[in-house]
């Protein structure tokens, strides 16, 4: 291999016998190898356009020749890609497949493309799960919904993690979802507008209805002789449900922390800060007050004397702003 280029060489037999693990059996070899290359690659796309061309395009990018080469590998598609791009295809990488593809460019709904810039954040799981469905959805389109419900789960997941809340004992999507709606008070229940509660009751069956399409058509579990493929429009139709399911949980859980910095703290709350701020509590001081905790002085008197008949000592403190004063003995 040429370790100035991505392109692998190849002798003029080594041409031959590529093309014929493509499935084209085209001889021998009998000119020059660019030329002839050429001729047959001509020949397979008048007779099968891109369908042809991707064919030669995935089986050069097979892992297996590419093993202790990934970075030419990875040049190799950049350099293509930069061809393709002009015919309104891209080869991308296949996370179920673990293998290059390539499928056309901007397919993908308009909720998908909203999706894939709300969902690019540094969560590896949640963006791994969401491009592996989307790399899939026209390849693999049963692999594509498992990987639609994975993603919901693995969004709960985050939230519950960043919320520091354990996970469910039943870690399937129905109760993740359960969790995570509790959480961030999603509920239909806890809602008045009849509206608000349909969208809400809606959103829950339908990331449940994500969930259950992957256990019957995904690739999640074993199939019988009687299952039927699944069509890439109905994987489509799941990838948007899921990350519209996704952006909203995310941007809800978003929202929420920013108000918890505004929310009304407690009685409670309130008293521990307010003798915080009036008490030293590292002070050695038999009545550590900092401040006058009726009026706020900073500027306090501090007296003690013995009453040596009773062999008692007494502290007092006491501001003279307000008049108020503390004993202890």
């Amino acid at each position: 291999m040429n370790n100035e280029s991505p392109w692998p060489y190849r002798t003029g037999d080594e041409i031959a016998k590529f093309f014929r693990q493509c499935g084209y059996n085209m001889g021998r070899l009998s000119f020059s190898r660019v030329l002839w290359t050429e001729e047959i690659l001509s020949q397979i796309n008048d007779k099968e356009g891109i369908i042809g061309v991707c064919k030669i395009i995935e089986r050069l990018l097979d892992p297996r020749d590419w093993l202790n080469n990934k970075k030419l590998l990875n040049q190799l598609v950049t350099e293509l890609n930069k061809y393709l791009h002009f015919n309104g295809y891209e080869i991308i990488f296949d996370g179920v497949k673990e293998r290059h593809c390539v499928r056309e460019k901007d397919k993908s709904s308009p909720i998908i493309k909203e999706a894939t810039k709300k969902l690019a954040l540094d969560v590896p799981t949640v963006r791994k799960d969401f491009e592996r469905a989307l790399s899939s959805v026209s390849t693999d389109p049963e692999a594509a919904l498992t990987s639609a419900s994975s993603l919901i789960e693995s969004v709960c997941k985050t939230i519950l993690d960043e919320m520091a809340e354990p996970y469910p004992k039943d870690q399937d999507i129905s109760h993740l979802i359960d969790a995570v709606v509790k959480k961030l008070n999603l509920s239909p229940i806890g809602h008045i507008d009849q509206d608000i509660k349909r969208i809400l009751g809606g959103f829950s069956n339908i990331v449940k209805g994500v969930g259950s399409l992957r256990t019957k058509l995904g690739t999640a579990h074993g199939r019988g002789k009687s299952h039927l493929p699944v069509d890439s429009s109905l994987a489509r139709l799941s990838i948007g449900a899921a990350s519209t399911a996704a952006i909203f949980l995310l941007e809800t859980f978003e929202n929420r922390k920013k108000l918890i910095g505004k929310e009304k703290p407690s009685k409670k709350d309130i008293v521990k800060q307010y003798w915080k701020e009036v008490l030293d509590e590292y002070s050695g001081d038999p009545l550590p007050f900092k401040i006058c905790p009726q009026c706020g002085n900073e500027v306090l008197n501090r007296r003690s004397y013995v009453d040596y008949e009773k062999d008692e000592a007494y502290y007092i403190v006491e501001c003279k702003e307000c008049g108020w004063s503390e004993w202890t003995q």
